[in-house]
């Protein structure tokens, strides 16, 4: 990726559940810590239970080569580690992937159990940095994640989303850059705090024959299912990163857990079918939205015989 690096720090929030649902957690004023909780078992015993993330960067020609780190926060200060193998996920070599734009791209996909396993609790994030030819060395951030061992009460209050890009999109980085992502069907996954999907509902759209006399019959009797994603307050970037690469994705899956959600999401596939207009609110950082969804597989059609 050509341009200057863009830095993201996010500091630390205990995300420990809380028993409670409400949305507006963190205070209106004196907003100043985020990240992202992440979950896993030293133990594996279901996907569920075992959260991923992926992270992808493209470089130009001008670059040779680039490389992608793990750092863990250590008494402050972010400590490196060169990620060179599936040590801790997916590794995704330099060069793997070639665009349009002939920018070659690097990436991992990250499981979190087996960073647990090998490194523990803590605080992580992701760097993927490259020097050109010409110039200084360029580096990209992950946003923050805390990562703790799986538990029913930390999982509360939380919704999982997973989604594939491939494809040209806009970038979230720059408004003038485009991302060819091709036919990768490049994998992602984000567990977001203080949210809740459900609100189940349903629209109906009929079709009908009409006679000379006047009379109606209908034909066709199609039920549109429709379900809400409300989110509570983020930071600007986890809104962009959403609306641009979840919401424009086409399909996205969604794992529910809050205990005291009256309707149970599991593996729901669903299609964005909404603006994406957080409610911003002057001199404060966070902003929380609700999104809406349809069901990705619309099978509830009635037919006259």
């Amino acid at each position: 990726m050509n341009g200057q690096a863009i830095k993201q720090d996010f500091y630390i929030l205990n995300t420990t559940g809380t028993g409670t649902n409400n949305l507006d957690l963190i205070p209106k004023k004196a907003e100043c810590c985020f990240e992202l909780p992440a979950l896993a078992e030293l133990s594996f015993t279901s996907k569920y239970k075992n959260d991923k993330h992926s992270v992808i960067w493209f470089f130009g020609e001008l670059f040779p080569d680039a490389k992608i780190y793990i750092q863990k926060k250590v008494n402050g200060a972010y400590v490196d580690e060169e990620l060179i193998n599936d040590a801790y996920g997916t590794f995704k070599a330099f060069g793997f992937y070639t665009n349009k734009f002939t920018e070659k791209a690097i990436g991992y996909q990250i499981d979190w159990a087996k960073i647990l396993v090998a490194k523990g609790e803590g605080v992580y994030r992701f760097k993927g940095e490259g020097t050109p030819s010409i110039g200084d060395a360029v580096a990209y951030y992950s946003f923050e994640f805390r990562l703790q061992k799986y538990t029913s009460d930390r999982a509360d209050f939380t919704v999982r989303a997973e989604w594939y890009r491939k494809g040209i999109l806009g970038s979230k980085e720059s408004d003038a850059k485009i991302d060819d992502f091709g036919n990768l069907n490049y994998y992602n996954s984000l567990r977001l705090p203080r949210s809740i999907f459900g609100n189940d509902s349903s629209t109906y759209e009929r079709t009908y024959i009409k006679y000379p006399n006047g009379s109606q019959i209908w034909t066709q009797d199609d039920q549109i299912e429709e379900m809400e994603w409300q989110i509570g307050r983020m930071p600007e970037p986890v809104h962009k990163f959403l609306r641009v690469d979840m919401m424009q994705s086409g399909r996205v899956i969604i794992n529910d857990y809050n205990s005291q959600n009256p309707t149970k999401h599991i593996d729901e596939e669903v299609v964005p079918n909404s603006e994406y207009a957080p409610t911003w609110t002057q001199g404060v950082m966070f902003a929380p939205v609700r999104l809406k969804f349809n069901k990705y597989y619309q099978n509830k059609t009635h037919l006259r015989e």
